[in-house]
């Protein structure tokens, strides 16, 4: 494992205060870190990928890497492919923990989902665990692990997936699977996004 920290990035479908469960699975808590192609973490989060898929694969490393990238395994995803708010222009990766990640606010206190000082468009930094995996239902793997969020500063809330007028909008999700997890391959539809709190319900595998 790699740890990388991921300084002034914007947090967003943050899963923070309660681990949610898809399809009966563990019930996760997680995050989707922001950030600009020419952001510092971009090179980190790479050089973090190449330091543990060389560990696990070793002399077929690079064979290994091509593998991760043609069955979707890289975690650093272009946000142009996505409709959300605040997605264009940028990259991002997804993170999740079975484990409560800490968070924390500017001072280093506590926080809670009451404080409501975490929300989808803040700014934060957040501390994370890149490590590689071979699964049996999708193979190689660089997956990304959920630590610490502290809160940066405020920024432009996301309110939808482009418009901040609609009441409802329709989006999908992907998330893998993660030994031990119960996870199965699928999409999500996003039903509602209110002041931050998304609620999903499953539609079917992919």
């Amino acid at each position: 494992m790699a740890k990388v920290m991921l300084k002034n990035v914007r947090i967003s479908f943050p899963d923070l205060f309660e681990a949610q469960s898809i399809k009966g699975g563990a019930p996760r808590y997680s995050a989707t870190f922001l950030f600009e192609k020419d952001h510092p973490c971009h090179d980190a989060i790479k050089a973090a990928i190449s330091e543990v898929v060389k560990a696990k694969w070793l002399d077929k490393a690079n064979k290994a890497a091509q593998e991760i990238k043609a069955n979707g395994g890289w975690p650093i995803k272009d946000g142009d492919i996505k409709e959300y708010a605040g997605y264009e222009g940028n990259l991002y990766i997804r993170a999740n923990n079975k484990m409560r990640p800490q968070v924390i606010d500017r001072d280093k206190s506590p926080l809670t989902a009451t404080d409501g000082k975490i929300y989808s468009g803040c700014r934060v930094n957040a501390q994370v665990d890149v490590y590689a995996m071979d699964s049996k239902d999708f193979g190689k793997q660089a997956n990304v692990s959920l630590l610490a969020v502290q809160f940066h500063k405020d920024d432009e809330r996301f309110t939808g997936g482009g418009s901040a007028a609609a009441a409802a909008l329709t989006d999908h999700l992907y998330f893998r699977f993660f030994p031990g997890a119960a996870f199965s391959s699928h999409e999500v539809t996003k039903i509602t996004q209110e002041t931050g709190e998304t609620k999903y319900a499953l539609i079917q595998d992919k």
